[in-house]
C-alpha cells in the first residue's frame, strides 16, 4: 500500500521578484531601452527564448508532433536569433529608520518591513537616511548576460550558465522621480554546436563552453533550438545598508557519533559597499524549523546564538568571517526517506554597523539539518556505501536532468517531482552532469522529503573526451575552453548547495572525468581536505570511486528491455553499485494523443510474427523520432504480445503500463534480494519526464511515475 502523501511543501517566503517583463530581439532593438511599446513580448522568468516565442505562438511547441525540425535552430539562424532583451521597470526604494521585529522573517523578502517602494507608499516627510544600496540578482542566465539600469551599463558581457550575479545599482544610476528601467541582454553560448547529424550531444562544440551540454540532443532527446538561451532563475531586487552578507555556511560536527551532542561551526560572507571602513556586528541564531507541521521527532529545541565584531576596509570583500562554533546537546536529525525524520534548521544571520546595532543592514537566512555521513568502499560487495547517522542506507534512485527541457521550472514543479520520488520510495536522486542545473527549489524539497542527493558538475564522455564518432570527431578531454570559469562557477554552486542535509556526494562528470586541472581543482574545494566542503566525499567521475566496475570502464546499463527473470541471475550485472540501469517507458494513451497531434501519428508498433516464431516491430517514424524503446527482447520475444495483441493505442498503453510494471518491480525486487551480499545501490535511468516523449509536464502519469510509486518496498 502506497503511504500517505507527505505534506504540502512550505509556502516560499515573500521576496522582492521583480516583474512584470517583456522582451524582443536585440536586432530589433536600437538600444537597451524598452520606452517604444511596440514589437515587445510579453514574457515570464524564468524562461528561455524558444519558451518565450512558443508561449507567444510565434514558434510551434517543440515537445509535439516532429514541430522541432521546423524551428529555426541557432547554428544556422545565427545567435542573433534567440538573443534577446528581458525588461522591467521598478520605482526607486526608500529605506525607513527602524529596528526589525524580533522575529521577523530574514533575507529578500523580509525587508518589506524595512522597505518601502515609492509605488506603495510615498516617502516619509520627516528625515530618514539615505537610499539603500540596491542590487539585482539574477540567479541563473544562460550564457552571456549584460545589465543596465537606466541605459547604464553595470554588467557587460559576463558567461557562464551557473554562476549567480550580485549586480550593484549605483545611486547615481537610479531615478529620482520616475520608475527605473532594468534591461537584461542574454545571448546564447558562444559555441553552439551543429546538430544536423544528431549524436550524443551533437557535434560536442557545446561543450567547449560551461553550459548544459544535453541542449545539442542526446539518445533520449531531440536538440533544443536555441540551446536554452535565456534567464533559467530568479530575478530579484535587494536593498541593503553599507554591509552585505553572503554564503552563510554551518558546519556539522558530531562529538562520538550522531546520537551524541553536535557542534555546529558558522562562518558568513561579508562585503562592504562604501567607501569608508566601517565595523559591523554580525549575529546569528539557530532552531529547529517546520516543528508547526508536526515534523520535529522530540519537541522544540531553544535556538544558539553567535554574534562577532568585525572591521571592513572600504569596498572590502571577506570571503568567510568565521563566527565560532556552538553546543547543540540533543540535536534532532535529518535522517534519509524512510529511516527517520527529515528534521531541519533555520539559520537566521544579520549584520549591523557597530555605531547603530539596531539598524539591521542585510540579513538572510538558510537552513541546515543535523547528519552524520560516512561513505566508503564496502569490502564486501567493492562498491560504494552510504552511512548516515550511523545507518547503512542501500540506495534505490533515479538520474534526474531538469523537470522541463525549456526550463520552465517554477516551485511547484520542482517541489511535485521530488515528492513523486519519495511516493516511490526512491531515496536518492543524481543529478546528471550532462544538464546539472542547479534549482534551489530542487535541493529544498530534497531536503524536506529526505531524498539524497549526487550533484554532479558539467563534464560527459560523450562530449569530453571519450565519445568520438566517424560524424562528431572531435570530443577534448581538455574541453570546457576557460577552466577558471568552470571552477567559478563551481565554487558559487558549492557555496549555494553545502548546507542542504540531502547532498552526499559530488562527482566530477558524467562516465567521465573531468581533465587534471579541472579534477584537481575541484578537489581542492570539496571532498576530504576540501577547503569550501569538507563534509562530503567527491568523485572524479559517475564510473570511479565505487560505482560500476571502479575504474572508468563503460559498466553502467544496460538500457532496454529485459526478460525479468534476468534480473535475478548471479551474471546479470557484476558489480555492487549500478549509477545507471533503465527499461521502458511508453507513457499513457493520454499523454502520446497529446504528443502526436495527427491521429496518424499516434498509431502504435505494429508486430510482423516470423516462421521462427521471433516477432518484429514495425516502428512509426514519429515514435521513433521522439525516441521509442522497444519492448521486444534481444531474442524476438514481444512483452506487449505477452498480454495479447493490441488493436489500438489504448490497448497497446495499456499493455506497455503493465510491462513497464512488471520490469522495474523485478528490478527492484531482485536488487533488494541481494542488498549488502551483492548490491549497495542503483539508479534508475531516469526518473525525470524530460525526454520529448514524455516531457508533457502536466501529466503525472508519464515515464516511470505512473507506475513505479507501487514499488514502495520496505
Amino acid at each position: 500500500m502506497m503511504r500517505p502523501a507527505p505534506p504540502a511543501p512550505p509556502h516560499p517566503e515573500e521576496e522582492l521578484l521583480l516583474g512584470p517583463w517583456r522582451a524582443r530581439r536585440q536586432r530589433e532593438t536600437s538600444s537597451s531601452s524598452s520606452s517604444s511599446s511596440s514589437g515587445w513580448l510579453p514574457a515570464t522568468v524564468p524562461s528561455t527564448a524558444l519558451a518565450l516565442l512558443v508561449q507567444n505562438g510565434l514558434l510551434p511547441d517543440p515537445a509535439k508532433d516532429e514541430n522541432v525540425l521546423t524551428i529555426p535552430d541557432v547554428f544556422h539562424a545565427g545567435r542573433d536569433y534567440y538573443t534577446f532583451w528581458w525588461c522591467t521597470s521598478f520605482d526607486t526604494p526608500r529605506i525607513r529608520a527602524r529596528p526589525p521585529r524580533r522575529r521577523e522573517a530574514c533575507g529578500l523578502g523580509r525587508w518589506l518591513g524595512l522597505l518601502r517602494l515609492r509605488r506603495t507608499r510615498p516617502p516619509p516627510t520627516t528625515a530618514t537616511p539615505a537610499s539603500p544600496y540596491v542590487q539585482v540578482l539574477l540567479e541563473g542566465a544562460n550564457y552571456g548576460v549584460s545589465v543596465h539600469v537606466n541605459g547604464v551599463s553595470l554588467l557587460s558581457g559576463a558567461k557562464g550558465m551557473f554562476l549567480r550575479r550580485v549586480v550593484e545599482v549605483p545611486a547615481s544610476a537610479l531615478a529620482e522621480t520616475s520608475a527605473n528601467e532594468l534591461a537584461i541582454l542574454v545571448e546564447p553560448p558562444d559555441h553552439v554546436g551543429c546538430v544536423d547529424l544528431g549524436g550524443q550531444g551533437g557535434d560536442h562544440m557545446i561543450a567547449k563552453d560551461v553550459t548544459s551540454q544535453y541542449v545539442e540532443g542526446w539518445d533520449w532527446i531531440q536538440p533544443m533550438p536555441d540551446r536554452n538561451t535565456g534567464l533559467w532563475g530568479s530575478v530579484r531586487l535587494q536593498m541593503s545598508g553599507p554591509a552585505l552578507l553572503s554564503d552563510p555556511r554551518v558546519r556539522v560536527t558530531f562529538r562520538k557519533g550522531a546520537e551524541s551532542g553536535a557542534q555546529a561551526r558558522l562562518t558568513v560572507g561579508c562585503r562592504n559597499l562604501s567607501q569608508e571602513t566601517v565595523r559591523v556586528v554580525i549575529r546569528a541564531s539557530a532552531r529547529p524549523r517546520g516543528q508547526s507541521r508536526g515534523r520535529g521527532a522530540r519537541g522544540p529545541r531553544e535556538g544558539q546564538q553567535w554574534a562577532k565584531t568585525v572591521e571592513l576596509g572600504a569596498r572590502q570583500v571577506a570571503g568567510e568571517f568565521d563566527l565560532g562554533q556552538q553546543s547543540f546537546e540533543d540535536p534532532m536529525l535529518w535522517f534519509p526517506l524512510g529511516h527517520g525524520e527529515q528534521n531541519l534548521y533555520e539559520l537566521r544571520v544579520s549584520v549591523s554597523l557597530a555605531q547603530t546595532p539596531s539598524e539591521v543592514s542585510h540579513q538572510v537566512s538558510t537552513t541546515f539539518g543535523f547528519r552524520s555521513l560516512e561513505s566508503a568502499i564496502d569490502p564486501r560487495t567493492r562498491s560504494r556505501q552510504f552511512t548516515v547517522n550511523g545507518v547503512p542506507i542501500f540506495v534505490r534512485g533515479g538520474n534526474y536532468i531538469v523537470p522541463d527541457a525549456m526550463l520552465r521550472c517554477d516551485r511547484e514543479r520542482c517541489w511535485t517531482e521530488v515528492r513523486h520520488h519519495a511516493e516511490m520510495g526512491l531515496n536518492m536522486i543524481r543529478l546528471w552532469g550532462g544538464a546539472g542545473v542547479p534549482y534551489a527549489e530542487f535541493y529544498e524539497a530534497c531536503d524536506f522529503f529526505g531524498i539524497m542527493v549526487w550533484s554532479e558538475f558539467w563534464i560527459t564522455g560523450d562530449c569530453d573526451g571519450r565519445g568520438a564518432t566517424k560524424d562528431s570527431p572531435e570530443s577534448n578531454p581538455d574541453w570546457p575552453l576557460d577552466h577558471q570559469l568552470f571552477l567559478e562557477c563551481a565554487c558559487d554552486v558549492i557555496k549555494k548547495l553545502r548546507n542542504h542535509p540531502s547532498v552526499v556526494l559530488w562527482c566530477g562528470g558524467n562516465e567521465q572525468v573531468p581533465c587534471k586541472e579541472l579534477d584537481d581543482g575541484l578537489r581542492a574545494l570539496v571532498g576530504e581536505k576540501g577547503s569550501l566542503d569538507d563534509s562530503r566525499p567527491y568523485v572524479s567521475g559517475s564510473l570511479w570511486g565505487g560505482f560500476g566496475q571502479g575504474g572508468g570502464d563503460w559498466s553502467d546499463g544496460p538500457y532496454g528491455i529485459q526478460n525479468e527473470s534476468d534480473f535475478w541471475s548471479d551474471s546479470f550485472y557484476p558489480y555492487g553499485f549500478n549509477p545507471e540501469l533503465g527499461s521502458v517507458g511508453v507513457p499513457c494513451a493520454e499523454s502520446i494523443r497529446t504528443m502526436f497531434t495527427k491521429p496518424g501519428d499516434q498509431n502504435p508498433p505494429k508486430f510482423v510474427k516470423n516462421a521462427d516464431g521471433t516477432v518484429t516491430e514495425v516502428v512509426p517514424k514519429s515514435w521513433e523520432f521522439h525516441k521509442y524503446i522497444t519492448y521486444t527482447t534481444s531474442s524476438g520475444r514481444s512483452k506487449i504480445l505477452s498480454y495479447g495483441e493490441p488493436e489500438n493505442l489504448d490497448e497497446y498503453c495499456q499493455r506497455a503500463q503493465i510491462v513497464n510494471f512488471t520490469q522495474y518491480k523485478a528490478l527492484a525486487e531482485a536488487w533488494g534480494s541481494r542488498m549488502w551480499t551483492k548490491y549497495t545501490g542503483m539508479l534508475i535511468w531516469k526518473t525525470t519526464p524530460l525526454v520529448l516523449a514524455s516531457a508533457l509536464e502536466t501529466l503525472e502519469t508519464t515515464n516511470p511515475y505512473g507506475y513505479a510509486r507501487e514499488l514502495d518496498l520496505p
